[in-house]
């Protein structure tokens, strides 16, 4: 039989409730998975991040996305950009990877994201799982 616990020493309770609380707000975090194409680009997630490709950039992100009740995430990144023509790039130049902010929303089947990259400005695209797309890659 258990001991009744004695009045005041409320702590495990509490701990007990918060712990419930941050399980179900965790359970209620859909993951974003899969292949996503349109808008000439190609998305993939799983449990490692994002992995981005344009046609004449790549990014990527860590960590598996969660999407909040309303369909939204958001997350930061590193996109790379390829310029057409470019030479291979010396072993001292400066990199062409940059900081970027990923935001997106999913709604009844269609992955709409937005990628900010610093200092520059926000794209916008529309994605569908599954669907197949065509990159024409800088040469």
């Amino acid at each position: 039989m258990p001991k009744p616990r004695p009045p005041g020493n409320t702590l495990p309770a509490l701990l007990a409730t918060l712990a419930t609380v941050a399980m179900a707000a965790s359970a209620g975090a859909q993951p974003l998975d899969g292949e996503w194409g349109g808008d000439r680009l190609r998305l993939f997630a799983d449990a490692t991040g994002l992995r981005l490709e344009g046609e004449c950039w790549s990014g990527a992100t860590g960590g598996a996305v969660r999407l909040d009740a309303q369909g939204r995430f958001a997350l930061d990144g590193r996109l790379e950009e390829q310029a057409v023509g470019q030479a291979p790039q010396a072993g001292d130049a400066g990199s062409s990877v940059r900081a970027a902010r990923i935001t997106g929303r999913l709604s009844g089947g269609v992955l709409q994201i937005e990628i900010t990259p610093a200092g520059g400005a926000a794209r916008a695209y529309r994605l569908q799982r599954g669907a197949s797309v065509k990159l024409i890659r800088c040469l």
